[in-house]
């Protein structure tokens, strides 16, 4: 355990101001664990540091202007693709106003750009954040899962931190995932690896304590886990260090998660209280990726964790212990058939008929996302894309099948009729959770009519 104690560096120490840039359609109040991640670990090195959000933050307050004028260094993080354009926005209107700060943007997103995808989409006024250049740039850094992030919520004051845990935000507890499925754009086909144990007890602790002072009653959060469960019985130390703080200080956290069906089947048979111990550490919602009504949609996507005989006994369980059981499902293919698509709607409605607490998710395939298996091999469509980088704002899985994603005109009308069947028909009695977006990558009357609509839907979680 590294402790935020400063650590010795080469370099000499810097004014950096890291930026979320913000919810692409509007504002969205979410304390991002990769910001606070990014700022604790040039804490740690001594660098001062200070957080600007534009979920909260408007670019033109007093205190915003000041700190982008004394920063060394100003970085910002792309999320997701629908980011993109937002960040090109920011770096036409904040670099030139201060012309002797070094900009750097960074992000899962931006690590998937070549330079020289990176320097046609965003120009020669900022650097993409790198390994390499990051360690120039800041010296030896921690590890951000190691250290604590407590100086961090320190320095951003209990009036934006109080803000922030009367929303959902992220719980940073582990990444990555043994998996690669052809779809997904994250850090897969690798180990998991955690935060430190006691560290991450006492950071919670710390916000746990700080929603009480504000007169909180309970936190709600998002854990980073790719897969909640591929690691249970490290995952079971976690969850009883979720249940023990809450005890503690008799604040209720509300947390969800992502796993598979698998992995949450081979953890309940590993602990005879493994119910009794969900339901304590607060963990109320499992997102399952469900991901297709048959083995040829699992085997397309190089799902081959899913099986047909773990679906009802997964949710089956979940029913049993009193969990919200999400069906995430990945639907909509460029190739896919009028029958295949009613097959899914099919299937999904089965969900719904046979558990009552459990409600879908579906969204529209993307089959080129900066990082997945699309990206590496559909030359013609990048190009497209970094060509014109507003189309990045079609990738959003939450949107329509769009001329970006799905070329062929009357696949595309099929696509879109199954998506909004599967919405219309369960969301008004809360059993889907998803709300479609509009395609708003365009130009014209269209992109500026998808815009208005984007911003008036309640936001994906």
């Amino acid at each position: 355990m590294t402790s935020l104690t400063i650590l010795q560096s080469a370099v000499k120490p810097k004014r950096v101001v890291l930026v979320d840039l913000g919810y692409p359609y509007g504002k969205k109040v979410y304390m991002s664990g990769s910001v606070v991640a990014v700022a604790a670990q040039l804490m740690a090195a001594g660098h001062q540091v200070d957080i600007v959000d534009f979920n909260i933050d408007n670019p033109n307050d007093e205190r915003v202007r000041s700190l982008f004028i004394q920063a060394d260094i100003i970085g910002a993080s792309v999320m997701g693709s629908p980011g993109i354009p937002r960040a090109m926005q920011f770096i036409s209107d904040i670099p030139w106003k201060i012309p002797n700060t070094l900009m750097l943007l960074g992000g899962q997103v931006i690590s998937r750009f070549s330079p020289e995808q990176f320097g046609l989409v965003f120009g020669a006024r900022v650097n993409q954040a790198t390994k390499e250049n990051v360690g120039e740039i800041f010296g030896h850094l921690p590890s951000a899962y190691s250290i604590s992030y407590q100086a961090v919520w320190e320095n951003m004051g209990d009036r934006r931190l109080r803000e922030y845990l009367s929303y959902e935000f992220a719980l940073v507890l582990s990444q990555g995932c043994i998996f690669d499925c052809d779809f997904c754009s994250a850090d897969k086909d690798q180990p998991e690896f955690f935060r430190d144990l006691s560290v991450f007890r006492a950071d919670l602790k710390y916000l746990l304590l700080k929603a009480r002072k504000f007169g909180l009653t309970g936190v709600e959060c998002y854990a980073s886990s790719l897969d909640f469960f591929q690691t249970p019985k490290v995952v079971f130390l976690y969850l009883e260090a979720m249940a023990e703080v809450q005890k503690e200080t008799c604040i209720k956290l509300s947390a969800r998660c992502l796993t598979c069906m698998n992995t949450f089947l081979a953890a309940s048979k590993q602990r005879s209280d493994f119910s009794e111990l969900v339901n304590r550490s607060g963990l109320w919602c499992l997102g399952f990726g469900v991901d297709g009504p048959t083995k040829e949609d699992w085997d397309e996507q190089n799902k081959f964790q899913n099986r047909m005989a773990d679906i009802d006994p997964c949710f089956d369980l979940c029913q049993q212990m009193g969990v919200r059981a999400e069906v995430l499902t990945v639907m909509g293919y460029p190739h896919h058939t009028a029958k295949r698509l009613l097959k899914t709607a099919q299937h999904l409605s089965s969900f719904v008929r046979r558990w009552s607490n459990t409600v879908l998710r579906p969204y529209i395939a993307r089959t080129v996302l900066p990082g997945n298996k699309g990206w590496k091999t559909q030359t013609a469509v990048v190009e497209k894309l970094v060509g014109n980088p507003q189309q990045f704002y079609n990738l959003d899985i939450c949107g329509l099948a769009n001329s970006t994603t799905h070329p062929n005109r009357w696949q595309r009308w099929l696509v879109n009729v199954a998506y909004l069947y599967i919405i219309l028909r369960y969301a008004p009695f809360a059993r889907c959770a998803t709300s479609p977006l509009l395609p708003q990558g365009g130009t014209g009357r269209f992109a500026k009519f998808a815009k208005i609509v984007n911003r008036r839907m309640p936001f994906d979680r």
